[in-house]
């Protein structure tokens, strides 16, 4: 008697256990969109069924629209850019908020710490689906030390892959596509096996990655040429840095001739290019604040500016249609 109650309860624990695997895939699965991103990360890829081929993905990344109605064929502009672009506040102070507000239907698809690189790969993935009438590239000094770092990573992680032995497969490597559950266990046993015995030197600090402008203009280039084969133009527009504009007694040698090296780039290949830098000095000298002191990111009275000045430029070459007071409104 004895015996058979222990395997009663041994054979009630498992159940228990079981229902409990079960209970933990279908809240997975249900819950997948609200799940913290640690967890979904550690079972990213799993198949939602056992015999479908469909599989837990992470959701994709949500871009600052300012004309979420506008049908996709039908869109004025697409900015790209850094953080001056994607900004750091509400998207409706955004510059390109401007441009909506004026009447032209426009969406960013700006990204934090983006170089061109980057950006001309969101180009290549947005253009054909969205089909901009013009497309505004803001350009900033540090576009080609992001590149850089982007070329960098992108060789480490060949150099590890290709150097980096192959593991034995642990619990979860088979059964993880199909179970959550044991594809965290395999995570984690696998991060056990692969854990130093002994503790690892602290890595070399990185070398300066200033990477050069070549990058930078052959990635225009090859956007330029992207946008005329799908019927759009492309606007580089030029965001000058804080100290030329506020202290023009202090050498800037490099960030100017950054940017006028992009400038020179747009004289001999006939691209459109706009350079707000007279109108932030002029601006800045009469008593107006162009950027913030916290972040040196532009104020609504900078990106109202920018803005401005883009919208000019825009309607002066006849890029987009003039809108009128009906028009915005």
């Amino acid at each position: 008697m004895p015996k058979r109650r222990a395997l009663r309860r041994l054979a009630r624990l498992i159940s228990a256990l079981i229902g409990l695997a079960l209970l933990f895939e279908i809240g997975v699965r249900l819950f997948w969109t609200t799940l913290p991103n640690e967890l979904r990360l550690a079972v990213v890829g799993v198949r939602i069924l056992p015999w479908s081929e469909e599989t837990l993905v992470l959701p994709a990344a949500k871009l600052k629209v300012q004309d979420a109605k506008a049908p996709a064929d039908n869109l004025d502009v697409l900015a790209l850019g850094d953080s001056f672009t994607f900004c750091w506040m509400d998207a409706s102070d955004c510059w390109i908020a401007h441009l909506s507000a004026y009447g032209w239907r426009a969406l960013s698809a700006a990204a934090l710490g983006s170089g061109s690189t980057e950006q001309l790969d969101m180009l290549r993935k947005l253009l054909p689906s969205l089909k901009p009438r013009l497309i505004i590239w803001q350009w900033y000094h540090n576009d080609a030390e992001d590149n850089c770092r982007l070329a960098r990573r992108g060789a480490a992680a060949q150099t590890t892959a290709e150097s980096e032995p192959e593991r034995p497969p642990v619990f979860g490597s088979g059964l993880g596509r199909y179970s959550a559950l044991a594809r965290m266990i395999g995570n984690w046993l696998r991060g056990r096996a692969s854990t130093p015995q002994q503790p690892s030197l602290a890595p070399a600090p990185e070398p300066p990655c200033e990477g050069d402008m070549t990058s930078v203009l052959d990635d225009y280039a090859a956007g330029i040429a992207l946008a005329a084969e799908h019927g759009a133009t492309v606007v580089i527009a030029l965001m000058p840095h804080i100290d030329e504009v506020e202290d023009a007694q202090s050498p800037h040698e490099a960030v100017t001739q950054a940017r006028q090296t992009v400038r020179d780039r747009c004289t001999a290949r006939g691209y459109h290019c706009v350079d707000p830098f007279e109108v932030f000095r002029a601006a800045y000298q009469s008593g107006q604040r162009i950027y913030g002191r916290a972040d040196l990111h532009l104020t609504p009275e900078g990106r109202r500016l920018f803005a401005e000045t883009l919208i000019a430029y825009i309607e002066q070459h006849g890029l987009l249609p003039k809108k009128t007071a009906a028009d915005a409104n």
